[in-house]
């Protein structure tokens, strides 16, 4: 984390801090800046770029409140 931190501020010339503190205005004058020209978003959309899905839910690492509140519901069975 430490060696990011430090990239990150000899990259853009400013600590971490004041990179927070940026508000949006600032945050987009100082990318033009630094680019040098101004910041824009593409309107195309690329043929490579497409979601997939959610990774979680095929992996199945996303638990609803019922399967929570069931698995509990277990648990404390098998406590008492």
């Amino acid at each position: 984390m430490r060696k990011t931190k430090i990239a990150v501020e000899n990259l853009a010339e400013l600590t971490i801090r004041q990179i927070n503190n940026l508000d949006f205005e600032d945050e987009k004058l100082f990318i033009e800046k630094k680019n040098k020209k101004p910041l824009a978003f593409s309107t195309k959309i690329s043929n490579r770029s497409f979601g997939r899905g959610n990774p979680l839910l095929a992996r199945r690492k996303i638990t609803s409140i019922e399967s929570i509140d069931k698995r509990l519901d277990e648990l404390i069975k098998k406590c008492q």
